[in-house]
């Protein structure tokens, strides 16, 4: 795929060997299956302090006929890490018989070293359950903090799992679905650095205007040694642009000789969108002096509007498969991004282009009143009817429409 290649080339740029490893909690699709949710427990010093409680489900789901008639499985935890605080098998689960009356509940949740146990029956003439749903809840606090600079990671797992065929009162084989963990992870805060496209919010009012974005990334300190960035921009089917209104911005370029690489191409999902590459070019010796620090723009991004809505809409634009690199090739994390959007259509009246017109759509009139486009005071919104110059008809036009809220 298209969009594969800049991560090639900014991996063969940096000479990196090996990628840090990512665990994807996704199971095969339509195979019968346990697991833990969310997949992913991530929790930093900063904004989540010791003895904080956290929960997690365990679910079943696409178990197909002839189903399952009980279950035993144990949520393993690391001890060290984690302390036991509850466990429940909630109203509404996965194993609700339509008796009442007609599930055994052996182990609705026993804490000791380091797990929780469950094991439940449904009676007869109770049906066995198919599909999926909540099999339990289980709550864990937080009991100790990472050294600076490192992070505690432990699997939430399910061990020791039996799911009942009720043809046979045995369990499945374990090779006949599949089981997959989630993982906790706490660590000491993340770079500062982070994504953002400025402004948050633009606008449009007819189908040929033209929107730009900046994605800037901020906050970022020298020590970091951050020589090269991969990000993609989504934005709705009403905009359109080329690679050629797409242009670098002066942050890495203020640094040094650039790479910059930019694909007008649909993401995986065939939802339009710009990846682009910014990279940092080695010296003569492969490697760099001086990086980049403070805030500054990597790319401004050029949009035409080729469609409207009916009434006025607000849609995102947003970034992903952001990837951020250091100068030992090592992709670093990032403290999160800031996305944007474009409200459209907007009334042309509304010259400040905040969904309304009111004070600040007359003042900005004002402001640029009698002028023409050679005027230090000319402002093209003003002039609504597009006759090349500011005056009491374009006043009068907002006057009209004063107190519209979009």
């Amino acid at each position: 795929m298209k969009y594969i290649k800049p991560l090639y080339m900014l991996l063969t740029l940096t000479l990196i060997v090996g990628l840090v490893p990512m665990l994807h909690n996704v199971a095969a699709q339509g195979r019968p299956q346990v697991f833990v949710d969310p997949a992913t427990n991530e929790f930093f010093t900063d904004t989540t302090p010791v003895n904080t409680e956290f929960t997690v489900t365990i679910k079943a789901a696409d178990w197909t006929d002839p189903g399952v008639y009980g279950y035993q499985m144990n949520l393993a935890y690391d001890s060290s890490m984690l302390q036991f605080v509850a466990a429940e098998i909630p109203e509404g689960h996965w194993f609700t018989p339509v008796d009442k009356t007609k599930i055994f509940i052996v182990d609705g949740g026993t804490a000791s070293d380091g797990k929780v146990s469950f094991a439940v029956s449904l009676l007869a003439p109770e049906a066995a359950k198919t599909g999926g749903g909540v099999i339990a809840t289980v709550t864990l606090k937080i009991i100790t903090a990472p050294a600076a600079g490192q992070k505690l990671t432990s699997l939430l797992e399910l061990t020791d799992v039996i799911m009942v065929d009720p043809t046979t009162g045995q369990g499945y084989p374990t090779d006949a679905f599949d089981n997959v963990p989630a993982t906790y992870v706490y660590s000491t805060p993340p770079p500062p650095w982070y994504l953002k496209i400025d402004p948050i919010l633009v606008t449009a009012t007819l189908v040929g205007d033209q929107v730009s974005i900046d994605v800037k990334l901020l906050d970022v300190q020298a020590a970091g040694r951050i020589v090269g960035v991969q990000f993609r921009v989504l934005y709705p089917v009403l905009l359109a642009t080329q690679s050629a209104m797409v242009t670098e911005g002066a942050f890495f370029k203020s640094v040094g000789t650039t790479v910059f690489q930019v694909y007008v191409e649909p993401d995986e999902h065939g939802n339009p969108s710009v990846l682009v590459l910014v990279f940092i070019v080695p010296n003569d010796q492969g490697s760099w002096t001086s990086f980049p620090d403070g805030n500054g723009t990597l790319a401004t991004m050029k949009f035409n509007v080729t469609s409207l809505p009916a009434k006025v809409t607000t849609f995102p634009i947003t970034l992903s498969e952001v990837m951020i690199v250091d100068a030992d090739g090592n992709i670093v994390p990032y403290r999160r991004l800031i996305n944007g959007a474009i409200m459209a259509p907007l009334k042309p009246e509304d010259l400040t282009g905040d969904g309304k017109v009111d004070i600040q759509d007359l003042v900005t009139w004002a402001l640029a009143f009698g002028s023409t486009s050679t005027s230090s005071n000319w402002n093209s919104k003003a002039d609504i009817n597009h006759d090349g110059k500011v005056n009491i008809l374009d006043g009068v036009m907002i006057a009209k429409v004063f107190g519209f809220k979009a």
